[in-house]
């Protein structure tokens, strides 16, 4: 069996081939890059443990990042600033091909050329270098680029560096070893030799091409700063996530399998290639329009991705709270917290994104009584200022107190003479940026190019991690009680951002108005949604435990993850104990136990058990006890300061520590938002209920 599959392997390699497109005076007839069908033959049509197809080929193929030169908003906005800087056409074709069309650019510089969009969008180029251009972000880019300048400021803007001139047979990264003969059979299907370093699974590699400055021009086009265009890598740097968790933990989530269906072995640690990001929106409009954008792809590929980007969006962006309702005095106020769960700002790179809230309120009656920031059919938001007026926009509020105002996160831009524009490149600084910042982002400490501009700068409720927005509501006397129904939406493509382009009649132009018109009605996605009548009681009574435990275990986090481990053990029930007082038991539990003082009651121990068979479904309940009683209990999710104590890889003296003082610890191995344990608290109940009560 074994003979037949190497036989096989190699027919495989054969057929292949190592067609490409290559650079002028190498040392042998090897190209710099192959297009992506070679690697796709033996790096698909693979499964994990549990049966999941976790090929590389078949979920990379349904990508922004296989589409990124089909894009036709970025099609669209290249031939927007061409055509008001006819002049600066050469630069900007050069700038925007680097990470859009890399191949095709990487290998025209190295020829002493520039890189070129427009002959590809006429079709007018030659067919080798066409096939490099429509790949996009290949595999034999990422898997070329070395570390050597990681970080470093000239690494930004597309300033990745791929070895296009010496080696005969150039070497192609990744994070395993590879025995003699795979690393034979690598070699004879595409002529590249595989080579080991994990670089290729750090942010820096993605920060390449993410992180992007574009020259700040003024009326007569002269060059007058540098604008901050997408910044996602510097504002991961400045959270608590650069210390835990990088963007292919979040992006390329990790699992056990084979890489290649050709003499494959599971590997732990395999990055999965869908790429999940924020884009659901255009790949499905990729998919629709598959003919006219000359998208290949089959369509189940692309349809997987809309799904799991959707998915990703709807599980791991954003918490949403209603808080503190009271209804008193003609007025209703309730607080709303949005908690952003990313390791970047929320939304985060190319600056036509928006998140905002929706809310409305109904009175006793189910009444509605209140509504701000509904989406309209044309993917506009109702009382949206800029939507309305593109030289205006919708200022960052820490109260609101009108239908007319809307708590929109976004970024807006301003022109030399501080004009709002959507034009790149008069971009230079921005009026507002209040996108909603990641854990552990200080304001007060973050440079220029990931500042907080606008009134949110003042606003002490938005901080890193999210923001808290108060609204309050005339009602009138007739109201005793309100429903509040929030949501959190989110468009890659805001509406002032699509329709700017109806200025300029160019073919590019025009086709993407009239392709965002006809699916506007779908743009956005829910990332979050709550309800809530009235804070629970036992809201409140855990709010203190909360608070003190983690001012406590960051304090002890100051002097080391050992430090804390000693907060959990001896402070934090200290700090249970002084609070169930007067009828009142508070604490902590886990179905993964350190300290096994901390097993809950039984039904707290029911409610765990329902938390883990229902992992989309872990909101706060309200639990009717015996006796006149009530419980409350939240979820604890593992956060990236957890992971020093709670992870996979803990430090020697941490693991020690614990060994030491748990013998029986069960609380390693956790990742980003597991389930940690709970909250809970048991209170006499104000009114009796019979059933379990869900906390929307």
């Amino acid at each position: 069996m074994a003979g037949k599959r190497i036989v096989a392997a190699l027919v495989i390699a054969l057929s292949i081939g190592t067609a490409g497109w290559a650079v002028a005076g190498q040392s042998a007839p090897h190209p710099v890059f192959a297009t992506s069908e070679q690697c796709i033959a033996c790096h698909s049509n693979m499964q994990d443990a549990d049966g999941n197809d976790v090929g590389i080929g078949h979920a990379w193929r349904g990508t922004m990042m296989a589409l990124s030169a089909k894009d036709p908003y970025w099609m669209a906005g290249v031939r927007r600033e061409i055509a008001e800087r006819p002049h600066l056409q050469e630069f900007i074709e050069d700038k925007c091909s680097v990470c859009h069309m890399p191949m095709a650019r990487t290998t025209a510089v190295a020829n002493g050329g520039t890189g070129k969009i427009l002959k590809f969008i006429e079709d007018s180029a030659g067919p080798a270098e066409t096939r490099l251009a429509n790949d996009g972000v290949s595999c034999t880019v990422c898997h070329q680029i070395s570390a050597d300048n990681f970080g470093e400021r000239g690494s930004f803007d597309g300033g990745y560096i791929v070895n296009t001139v010496t080696p005969q047979d150039p070497a192609i990264y990744g994070p395993f070893d590879i025995d003699t003969g795979r690393h034979r059979i690598m070699h004879s299907a595409a002529a590249f030799q595989p080579k080991k370093s994990t670089h290729i699974q750090d942010s820096e590699l993605c920060a390449t091409c993410h992180t992007l400055f574009t020259p700040a021009v003024d009326g007569s086009g002269n060059e007058i700063g540098q604008f901050a265009e997408q910044t996602p890598y510097l504002e991961w740097q400045h959270s608590a996530y650069a210390e835990t968790t990088s963007c292919q933990d979040c992006h390329m989530p990790a699992t056990t399998a084979p890489i290649t269906s050709v003499l494959g072995e599971p590997r732990d640690g395999l990055s999965q290639h869908a790429f999940r990001g924020g884009n659901a929106f255009m790949l499905g409009i990729l998919d629709s329009y598959r003919d006219e954008f000359g998208v290949t792809a089959p369509p189940d590929d692309l349809q997987r991705s809309v799904a799991a980007t959707t998915r990703h969006l709807q599980t791991k962006a954003a918490f949403l709270d209603v808080m503190n309702t009271v209804v008193a005095n003609g007025e209703a106020v309730f607080d709303i917290k949005i908690t952003n769960r990313g390791g970047h700002k929320l939304p985060s790179a190319y600056p036509s994104r928006r998140v905002w809230l929706h809310v409305t309120v109904t009175d006793q009656n189910g009444k509605q009584i209140f509504e701000s920031g509904a989406l309209n059919a044309n993917g506009s938001i109702v009382g949206n200022d800029n939507d309305v007026d593109g030289s205006s926009f919708e200022p960052h509020y820490a109260e609101i107190v009108s239908a007319e105002q809307v708590q929109i996160y976004e970024p807006i831009v301003a022109d030399y003479k501080d004009d709002v524009t959507t034009s790149l490149l008069s971009g230079v600084h921005y009026l507002k940026d209040n996108r909603l910042l990641p854990d552990g982002f200080g304001k007060a400490t973050a440079g220029d190019a990931v500042s907080v501009n606008g009134a949110a700068a003042g606003d002490e409720d938005f901080e890193g991690g999210g923001d808290t927005v108060r609204y309050r509501i005339a009602v009138g006397d007739d109201v005793s009680s309100v429903n509040v129904s929030a949501r959190l939406l989110y468009q890659t493509i805001g509406y002032r951002w699509a329709h700017n382009l109806t200025a300029f009649d160019l073919s590019e132009t025009n086709r993407f108005v009239r392709v965002y018109e006809e699916n506007a009605d779908r743009s956005a996605v829910v990332l979050a949604d709550t309800r809530r009548t009235e804070p629970p009681r036992g809201a409140a009574l855990l709010a203190p435990l909360k608070t003190e435990l983690k001012q406590a275990l960051m304090a002890g986090m100051q002097k080391g993850p050992s430090n804390a481990i000693s907060v959990c053990r001896v402070q934090a029930p200290a700090i249970a104990d002084s609070l169930s007082v007067e009828g009142v038991r508070i604490g902590r539990s886990s179905h993964r136990l350190r300290n096994p003082e901390n097993r809950g009651p039984e039904w707290v121990n029911d409610v765990l058990q329902a938390y883990l068979s229902k992992d989309s479904d872990r909101r706060p309940q309200v639990v009717p006890l015996k006796n006149g009683r009530e419980g409350y209990v939240e979820p604890i999710t593992i956060q990236p300061l957890c992971l020093a104590c709670h992870g996979k890889n803990l430090a020697p003296d941490v693991a020690a520590q614990i060994s030491k003082m748990y013998p029986d610890d069960e609380a390693t191995g956790f990742e980003i938002d597991d389930l940690r344990g709970v909250y809970w608290v048991e209170y006499p109940a104000s009114v009796v209920t019979t059933q379990p009560l869900i906390v929307e």
